[in-house]
């Protein structure tokens, strides 16, 4: 039973990653003129500060050749630039520009619009379990993946209880 729940989660979990892709294909990076692995590498230099170029291919999960490719073309559009380490005379760091930051809140910006017309008819409270449910699953695979180990045994579940529509708060 266990097995077949688990099963379940995981062919969920790929169905929202094809969804998630193809929503921010067609409805937010089409009007955006960007590839979504420009966008992602965006979005990850501007949440995430200035890194080096090896830092951001790991980051990313990509080889450093296409990193450097990718991050090419953001240079020569604007979005990038490359500034000297501080640390090492020999390097360069990666860094959001003005016109790249203005770029990233855009896409962002778009994405939620989409995201948001989707979730228009669930309640708050839902919401806010799927928030939950979400950072949490985010974060435990995350820790599953950087340490390289099968997770510990998972607490028993507890239980969500939804917090009330009044309670959440609005941005």
């Amino acid at each position: 039973m266990a097995e077949e729940v688990d099963d379940q989660i995981v062919e969920q979990l790929r169905a929202l990653v094809r969804v998630s892709r193809s929503v921010a294909h067609r409805h937010v990076l089409a009007h955006e003129g960007m590839s979504s692995a420009m966008a992602a590498m965006l979005g990850v230099l501007t949440r995430e500060g200035a890194m080096r170029l090896t830092a951001l291919a790991e980051r990313q999960a990509v080889d450093t050749s296409v990193a450097s490719r990718q991050v090419a073309e953001l240079v020569e559009l604007g979005f990038v630039q490359r500034l000297p380490d501080p640390d090492d005379a020999r390097a360069q760091l990666l860094a959001v520009t003005d016109a790249g930051t203005a770029k990233a809140e855009r896409v962002r910006r778009r994405h939620v619009e989409v995201v948001a017309q989707v979730l228009d008819r669930w309640s708050e409270a839902d919401k806010a379990v799927l928030v939950a449910g979400l950072t949490r699953l985010n974060a435990d695979l995350r820790d599953a993946v950087c340490e390289h180990a099968t997770p510990a045994a998972a607490p028993a579940p507890s239980v969500v209880t939804p917090v009330p529509s009044s309670k959440l708060a609005t941005t």
